[in-house]
């Protein structure tokens, strides 16, 4: 309205009478609008039935293929319908490949804005989005983020390393390897974090899983690697038995962005923690930058998402339901009992913004193709094949 008085107030032919008229007009056409607008609005409450998913067929996508990670949704998702109206049936369906890439240009291609299909997009699929990877033909920014699970990895040191904690990072004196299914930007964290202790390590990827990974460090063929917190949870009494111990861990976000200890591993350090206990000059330098970026991408392990173009109000009704289904009683119960460690949650607020601040940190060309961090966690030696 003041875009159209300042354009016939500034031409010359038009009169005051003129403008006095279009004035008039168009505060009349606000009246009647202010009365109108909400009767079309609430009749048919168009709202409330997109939001209403009695007797719909709901699938959540997901690129795991199977193991831990598809039960712990497939049970997640019958405390979901719970919580969205009309108690939907909600159906788990795995797109494996490409390390999530297969599943987000699926979704990307086939999701229609009506509620009906979300997403778990993980980790690699992000990192892959954020840096251009070939193959990727998806644009996460412009997907709905209607929540997270968090994920948090151990630095594990075998007997063999003679690392028992944070305090032997100096002084061992003596090149070290690290072990990986492959190269990440956890594996890139810390190698970083030895530099700064003044004992360099060597990443070797090509290691199976985690099975692979715990035999090598039993046997003493790797002194070092990473394992997810709740495998290292569950592995406590093997790895007591092997050697195996935790040195630090990513640590969580907490919501004022402070990183924290995980409750579950309240007595172990985060890897900033060792960090600045080795190097207090370490803050403001690219080391302390590197390190701190990794629990930020460990929040958004799993994030979970609705397809562009979505209402406000399908959107709304989706983050409702998982954040309250998170954090029912019998859900958490079951789930302890059924996957045997705790169910953690990371509500849309806060994963919105620490995906946003995820995407914008990746656009560094630091992490980009040609950078300095890009030729750390996306290269790097392989393990040898042993010859038959």
């Amino acid at each position: 309205m003041y875009k159209v008085i300042s354009i016939l107030k500034n031409n010359a032919f038009i009169s005051r009478f003129v403008i006095s008229r279009h004035i008039k007009f168009l505060v009349s056409l606000l009246i009647v609008g202010a009365f109108v607008l909400p009767l079309t609005y609430n009749s048919g409450n168009a709202v409330a039935a997109d939001t209403n998913f009695k007797g719909k067929k709901i699938t959540i996508w997901t690129p795991h293929k199977g193991g831990a990670s598809v039960l712990s949704l497939k049970l997640w998702s019958k405390y979901i319908a719970k919580y969205l109206t009309g108690n939907p049936k909600i159906t788990v369906k795995p797109k494996f490949g490409g390390g999530g890439v297969t599943n987000a240009n699926f979704f990307q291609k086939t999701a229609k804005p009506d509620g009906l299909t979300a997403t778990m997009a993980n980790l690699p699929s992000i990192v892959s989005h954020s840096i251009k990877r070939k193959g990727v033909k998806y644009d996460m920014s412009k997907w709905h983020v209607i929540g997270a699970e968090p994920d948090n990895y151990i630095l594990i040191a075998g007997k063999s390393s003679k690392v028992r904690s944070i305090n032997d990072l100096r002084g061992a004196k003596r090149s070290m390897s690290f072990g990986t299914r492959k190269r990440n930007l956890g594996t890139m964290a810390y190698e970083y974090l030895w530099r700064a202790a003044e004992n360099p390590i060597s990443v070797i990827a090509g290691f199976g899983g985690n099975d692979t990974v715990v035999q090598a460090l039993g046997s003493g063929e790797i002194p070092l690697s990473y394992i997810r917190g709740p495998q290292f949870l569950k592995q406590a009494v093997t790895f007591k038995d092997l050697g195996i111990v935790g040195i630090t861990q990513d640590g969580v976000i907490d919501k004022s962005g402070k990183i924290i200890r995980s409750s579950r591993f309240p007595n172990m350090p985060t890897t900033h923690e060792a960090l600045l206990k080795i190097n207090p000059k370490a803050r403001g330098t690219e080391t302390e930058r590197v390190i701190t970026t990794l629990p930020i991408m460990r929040q958004l392990s799993k994030v979970y998402f609705l397809p562009g173009g979505t209402s406000k109000s399908i959107i709304g009704a989706w983050r409702s339901a998982l954040t309250k289904s998170a954090a029912d009683t019998a859900f958490l119960a079951e789930h302890k009992k059924t996957i045997g460690v705790p169910f953690t949650f990371v509500e849309y607020k806060q994963a919105a913004s620490l995906f946003k601040n995820g995407l914008s940190i990746l656009s560094d060309p630091f992490y980009q193709k040609g950078g300095k961090g890009y030729a750390m966690y996306a290269g790097g030696k392989k393990k040898k094949k042993k010859k038959k």
